[in-house]
């Protein structure tokens, strides 16, 4: 039986985190920081981020998903109906 305990807290620069995806290959954590329009990385073996991505025209981004065969992931933005994608 697991005893569902706490395991980590990761502090994140930002006041409004919308989606996140896991790469589990990498052991990795892709954050969705809305209101600073970045992705930030979470190394899950430190768990502190490790890096943040931002690209022109990425705002009020939400929806989240990673392609995690091909390395990919996939941002919406809510202005402009821009969709963002990084190769990770």
């Amino acid at each position: 039986m697991t005893d569902h305990r706490k395991v980590a807290d990761v502090e994140i620069d930002g006041d409004n985190i919308e989606a996140m995806a896991v790469d589990h290959a990498h052991h990795r954590l892709f954050v969705n920081i809305r209101d600073k329009k970045q992705i930030g990385v979470v190394s899950l073996t430190s768990n502190a981020v490790v890096t943040a991505w931002t690209a022109p025209g990425m705002n009020r981004n939400t929806p989240m998903k990673f392609d995690e065969p091909d390395q990919r992931i996939f941002i919406a933005g809510a202005v402009q109906a821009v969709t963002t994608a990084f190769e990770v």
